[in-house]
């Protein structure tokens, strides 16, 4: 089963703790254990770079219903597994992409890559701990 839930929470000094929300880590350890916690990691991981995909394909072709759609995925996908500041950003660039400014939109975008970046690094080191 990997790392204890008290080992995994102690251990949060890392890019963890600035990209994923503890909290909802220790919850989803307490649900079903690190197996768990892997499991979505990796789910979330494929969700959100498909998301990012089909994003990238509506902004160039200037698409704002199919940007609301990859966007919202983003933002409830992260929010799961607790990277409010990756939800918060794909929510304002899903609110962008509503209102046809997909200009906005195209900024937040990123913003939003790089931001999909540090949760993909903190997701690898939190999933390391949980296999270690």
């Amino acid at each position: 089963m990997g790392d204890s839930q008290a080992e995994l929470s102690v251990n949060r000094k890392d890019n963890t703790a600035s990209e994923l929300d503890q909290s909802i880590i220790d919850d989803l350890l307490v649900l079903g254990g690190s197996d768990l916690v892997d499991e979505l990691a990796t789910l979330c991981c494929e969700d959100i770079t498909r998301a990012t995909r089909d994003l990238d394909q509506a902004l160039t072709d200037n698409d704002a219903p199919a940007a609301v759609r990859a966007a919202h995925s983003i933002a409830g996908v992260s929010a799961s597994i607790g990277a409010a500041r990756l939800a918060d950003i794909a929510r304002t660039l899903e609110n962008a992409a509503r209102l046809g400014d997909l200009v906005d939109a195209g900024v937040l975008r990123v913003e939003l890559v790089a931001c999909w970046g540090q949760v993909l690094r903190a997701l690898d080191e939190m999933t390391a701990r949980t296999v270690g």
